[in-house]
């Protein structure tokens, strides 16, 4: 088998030799191997260490900002209090690489500033409203896209619906729809302003509007007709404008994105950009990534996550065996780290972004278990072979050929395996997405639970997901497929089976993840949205 191509030529030629020796003061449990309690332990650590390592993990608020991009979290949050607090309504950019923590920067910077105002007594002290330059096809329809966010299209009548080619959600209509798009658009900052409530403007991929051949919908020039930049010149002509209250946001992962705006826009957003850079050092922000994320506390019952209800997680056999367990697994990390950066260096010197190495830690710690419940080399090593570009665009290909029903059944178990849950059944399932209707009533993908169901089953017949009837030996449910009981196929497994069935998926989050940001699908804008976004 080739070696991995993150492995630098001298790694390939000499063999990684391992820490035992090295390692002989680590508890290794042998007294309590196998005993249920500590089986129990490995899968409540693995969850926890997967969920801090997930791509839509968010810190806590109280952290004050992810590591390594102190700098640039910090302008972050100085902008937005500036445009919340003293209404100072200028733009600037987030520009960086993909992965090199744009979003994470700004939904942590967000989470405290909510946190800041709740504690002032402000329940809702601003709203975010989301657009994606590679959605939408027009400016015109990304207009449209804010008016839905806005839920003003629930006041368009017959003949506003006509004059846009469709509603709010989905016209594409030429320049008499753009004006009605931004007439209501502007009433709906102006009952914000009123209610203290200012809308945050976040346009990522904002290099997509910001093309020199215009990216209108159709009509004349001009700010009304959908001529060049658009959306743009409007957000940038309403900036003064004393009745509004709102601060528009671009993300971007070109580094000549100004060179593609117009003068004009130019000239207001040139001198307030936030660089992200492409790589970050191994030794002061990497592996202090991997301490933090790594590291188990020592209190299980209030930190970890309780997945095993047939143990009594306040008994004290139970936490003796976790702080055990903790204490073991966090000493043997500290052996093993002193031999990661021969590993790791070479990656970094090919510039690969902090996302790409919480991925690679991701992979190791997936595969934990009672025989090997602490990390090692091997586990690195073959978390490089699983991260090798062949093999990542390989499962990405998969994701493009489900139908919209089968892509947001996965995602929704996505999110649950992002929060900490290995298994999920489909009352899990339905009660996220129920959640997630709740929160986007203008959703137009909206199924029933039967037929979710059918999406459900679609899915375990793709090899995406599998039953897990029992929980395998060592806790081993993340990407070992687990047979079905001998009585059962995928055709007969009804609502009443799955509805309790433990269900584990057979995928990497971080490949869906990066499938759905790419825009290789035609998911709704807000589905695509709920299936990248952080989760708390």
């Amino acid at each position: 088998m080739e070696p991995p191509a993150d492995l630098s030529p001298s790694a390939r030629k000499r063999p990684r030799t391992s820490t035992s020796s090295s390692s002989s003061n680590i508890d290794t449990l042998q007294d309590i191997h196998g005993m249920p309690s500590l089986q129990a332990a490995i899968i409540a650590a693995r969850a926890l260490l997967k969920r801090r390592l997930s791509p839509g993990y968010l810190p806590p608020p109280s952290d004050p900002a992810p590591l390594g991009l102190e700098a640039q979290s910090s302008q972050i949050q100085e902008l937005l209090v500036k445009a919340l607090d003293k209404r100072m309504h200028e733009p600037f950019l987030l520009v960086g690489s993909r992965g090199t923590g744009k979003s994470l920067c700004l939904e942590h910077a967000f989470a405290r500033l909510r946190e800041r105002y709740r504690v002032q007594g402000k329940l809702r002290p601003f709203r975010v409203v989301y657009v994606n330059g590679r959605m939408e096809s027009t400016d015109v329809g990304a207009i449209s896209e804010i008016a839905a966010q806005l839920e003003m299209s629930k006041t368009l009548d017959t003949s506003k619906r006509r004059s846009t080619g469709g509603s709010a959600a989905g016209g594409r209509g030429g320049g008499r729809g753009a004006r009605n798009q931004l007439d209501f658009v502007v009433e709906g900052m102006r009952s914000g302003t009123f209610e203290e409530t200012p809308l945050v403007f976040v346009i990522d991929n904002i290099e997509e509007f910001a093309r020199r051949g215009g990216r209108g919908g159709g009509g004349g020039g001009g700010a009304g007709g959908g001529g060049k930049q658009l959306l743009l010149y409007s957000l940038m002509d309403l900036q003064h404008r004393d009745d509004l209250q709102f601060v528009v946001l671009g993300v971007s992962a070109e580094l000549d994105v100004l060179d593609r705006f117009e003068k004009r826009i130019r000239s207001r957003i040139s001198n307030k950009q936030i660089f992200f850079p492409p790589a970050q050092p191994l030794a002061s922000v990497i592996l202090p990534i991997f301490d933090q994320a790594l590291h188990l506390p020592e209190d299980p019952p209030s930190s970890y996550p309780s997945l095993s209800p047939s143990f009594d997680h306040s008994s004290s056999d139970i936490v003796e065996v976790q702080r055990r367990y903790a204490r073991a697994f966090n000493n043997a990390w500290a052996a093993l780290r002193p031999s990661l950066p021969p590993l790791l260096e070479w990656p970094q010197k090919l510039g690969r972004p902090l996302r790409w190495f919480t991925t690679l830690a991701y992979r190791a710690v997936t595969n934990l278990d009672s025989e090997t419940p602490f990390l090692t080399l091997a586990h690195f090593n073959e978390a490089l072979k699983m991260q090798a570009p062949h093999t990542t665009a390989a499962s990405r290909g998969g994701f493009a050929t489900l139908a919209n029903l089968e892509l947001l059944v996965v995602i929704a178990m996505k999110r649950l395996v992002d929060r900490g849950k290995e298994k999920c059944t489909l009352d899990m399932i339905w009660k996220e997405y129920e959640a997630f209707l709740k929160q986007e009533p203008l959703l137009p993908c909206r199924y029933s639970r039967p037929v979710l169901h059918k999406g459900l089953l679609n899915v375990l017949a793709l090899g995406l997901a599998c039953v897990c009837h029992r929980v395998p030996p060592g806790g081993k449910s993340y990407l070992e497929q687990c047979p079905l009981p001998p009585d059962k196929d995928f055709g007969s497994l009804d609502a009443a089976d799955l509805g309790s069935a433990p269900l584990c998926i057979t995928f990497y989050p971080q490949d869906l993840h990066d499938f759905l940001v790419a825009q290789e699908h035609a998911l709704p804008t807000l589905l695509t949205r709920w299936g990248s976004s952080w989760t708390e």
